[in-house]
């Protein structure tokens, strides 16, 4: 299976999280293609666990799928420039203008994914923006990746050069926080949370790229910070979501007219969110 490569810009992401009715959990890649050279599935590193061992996997992808000698690329659009390719080859030269930031360990609330978790690498630029995000299976794969170029910013509306300035920056739990306790219009101490990770859903709110940061509370409560919409919900209420006998979900909008919800198809149920703007 030859990896999926989304060339995309950051906001653009949801177009690839569009829910698919009837979705199974796919079965995992077996060990032998994951560990034959001459297999397209190939990684150094089947389900990497160590920094240095994420950074081979994706700089083989770098090597091998990269650029216009594969004969694997066709534009319709005249001088049109694979930014996310410009990127990735350069991480490979030894004075390179980008560098591996964080990589973050991916919660997976995706049924159509193998496994529980992915990874999430930050490209960082030399101006110590994330120049470009890469997301990889479990297994060592490349999912996807997205990349702000410079011609999206010098095209872009001042509200959208906004969104971009936000997207370019690690959020850190300490600005999930701040974040959090601005729109709860309180302060939030450390001692009253329980658990913070990020969560991708195939969902416009939260993302393989941009994932939600959830936030568990000492007292029960769950909090949800996105990046994509720059806001902080609550969870209103828990819709059962089940297959039917064709093995096809029910159409979302059929079961709430909410455009704020989580569709998690690991327990069956779409999640309703609330908005809680900043006070």
């Amino acid at each position: 299976m030859k990896p999926i490569k989304s060339i995309i810009v950051l906001l653009l992401i949801i177009v690839f999280c569009l829910q698919i009715s009837g979705e199974e959990r796919k079965k995992p890649i077996s060990m032998k293609e994951l560990t034959d050279p001459k297999s397209p599935s190939y990684v150094p590193y089947p389900y990497p666990k160590k920094r240095a061992e994420i950074i081979a996997d994706f700089k083989y992808y770098c090597q091998n799928f990269c650029g216009e000698k594969n004969g694997s690329k066709e534009s319709f659009i005249s001088d049109y420039e694979d930014i996310t390719d410009k990127i990735s080859l350069n991480l490979l030269e030894p004075n390179s203008n980008y560098q591996i930031g964080e990589i973050f360990k991916v919660k997976n609330r995706r049924a159509g994914f193998a496994d529980d978790y992915t990874w999430l690498i930050m490209v960082m630029n030399r101006n110590g923006q994330i120049a470009m995000r890469v997301a990889l299976y479990a297994s060592g794969l490349l999912i996807g990746a997205g990349a702000i170029g410079e011609q999206d910013i010098a095209s872009a509306s001042p509200e959208e050069r906004q969104r971009f300035a936000r997207l370019m920056k690690v959020i850190t739990d300490e600005d999930v926080k701040n974040i959090l306790s601005q729109s709860i219009g309180r302060t939030v101490n450390g001692n009253e949370i329980k658990k913070m990770e990020r969560v991708a859903y195939p969902s416009s709110i939260g993302s393989y790229l941009c994932p939600v940061q959830e936030t568990k509370m000492a007292d029960g409560a769950i909090y949800y910070y996105s990046e994509l919409r720059d806001m902080i919900y609550s969870i209103d209420k828990k819709i059962p979501w089940k297959k039917n006998n064709q093995g096809i979900r029910p159409l979302e909008s059929s079961l709430t007219p909410s455009w704020d919800y989580l569709p998690d198809t690991i327990n069956d149920e779409l999640v309703i969110l609330t908005r809680i703007p900043r006070k």
